[in-house]
C-alpha cells in the first residue's frame, strides 16, 4: 500500500468482489510465496592439498539451504586459465559431499603443481542464484618411493610481505645454485616449494604457489630447460620439514625452497 516492496514470506491472495444484486463474491485463498534471497553455500574440501599417486579420490564437502528448496546445483572445477577441468552437477537439494579421482571431463590426470580452484553455485525454485567464492587445491608433487633416490636443499630465497617478487640477492643466490647443478639435470628432478605466513593475508596457497612459480620461471631461464622440468608446489602456511628446509629458527616463513632429488 506504500508502494514498498514485500518482504520475504507467505501470503494469502483473496478476490472479493459483488454483483450487482447484492451479492457478495470471494475466491478460495491462493497462497503465493516471495522469495528474493539467493541460496546459501559453501565449499571446502578435506584440505588444499592432495597428491593423487598416494590418494586415490579427494573429497568436496557441500553445504546448501535454502527456505523454498533447489532448482538446480554444479559445482565446477578449473585450471590456472579458468577453463573448466571438470564438472558436477543436478537438479533438487545439492549433495552435502562430492568425490573426485583428479581427472578431468577427458580422462586425464592433473599433474603434479597444479593449482585448481572450486566453485559452487547453485538456483532455488524462485529463480535465486548464488555462487561460492573459489576453493583452491593444490596438487602436490612427491619422489617416488621406489629405486634408491637422494635429495638435496639446494638454496633458499626469501620474499617480502605479500610479494612473489624475486629481489636482487635472492636471484643471484639462484644463479649460484643452478650452476651448482647443470652438470646433473638429466638424470634430477627440481622441485620448488613455496610458503607464506600466516600473518600474511589473502589467498595463502595461491600466494606461495607464485612464489613457487617466479622461482621455478628464472631457474627455467637461467639454466635453459623446459619449465616441464620443474614442479612448482604452494605450501601456503604450512610448516616446511626440517629435513627439506634446513632452516634455523628465526628465518622468515616466507620463502621459496628448491630441492633436487635423483631419478630413480
Amino acid at each position: 500500500l506504500n508502494n514498498e516492496t514485500a518482504s520475504d514470506g507467505t501470503y494469502l491472495c483473496l478476490l472479493i468482489a459483488q454483483d450487482n444484486a447484492g451479492n457478495s463474491l470471494k475466491t478460495d485463498a491462493l497462497q503465493i510465496t516471495i522469495n528474493s534471497t539467493p541460496p546459501e553455500l559453501t565449499l571446502t574440501g578435506e584440505d588444499n592439498l592432495v597428491d593423487f599417486n598416494v590418494k586415490k579420490n579427494f573429497r568436496f564437502n557441500l553445504g546448501a539451504a535454502d527456505r523454498i528448496g533447489f532448482q538446480s546445483w554444479k559445482m565446477d572445477l578449473l585450471d590456472e586459465s579458468g577453463s573448466v577441468l571438470m564438472d558436477f552437477g543436478g537438479t533438487g537439494t545439492p549433495p552435502t559431499e562430492l568425490v573426485w579421482d583428479g581427472k578431468s571431463r577427458k580422462g586425464e590426470g592433473v599433474q603434479p603443481g597444479d593449482l585448481l580452484s572450486a566453485v559452487f553455485s547453485a538456483t532455488d525454485k524462485a529463480g535465486n542464484f548464488t555462487i561460492t567464492d573459489p576453493f583452491t587445491l593444490q596438487v602436490d608433487y612427491q619422489p617416488p618411493a621406489s629405486g634408491e633416490q637422494m635429495t638435496l636443499n639446494l638454496t633458499t630465497v626469501y620474499f617480502a610481505i605479500v610479494s612473489s617478487d624475486l629481489g636482487e640477492e635472492s636471484k643471484k643466490e639462484l644463479q649460484k645454485a643452478a650452476s651448482s647443478i647443470r652438470p646433473y639435470l638429466n638424470k634430477s628432478i627440481l622441485v620448488v616449494k613455496g610458503y607464506a605466513a600466516s600473518t600474511e593475508t589473502g589467498d595463502l596457497l595461491a600466494l606461495s604457489r607464485n612464489r613457487a612459480m617466479e622461482v621455478k620461471k628464472f631457474l627455467s631461464k637461467t639454466l635453459g630447460v623446459s619449465p616441464d622440468n620443474i614442479y612448482a608446489v604452494g605450501y601456503a602456511a604450512r610448516m616446511p620439514s626440517k629435513a627439506s628446509s634446513g632452516a634455523g629458527t628465526g628465518e622468515s616463513p616466507r620463502r621459496a625452497i628448491i630441492t633436487l632429488t635423483t631419478k630413480p
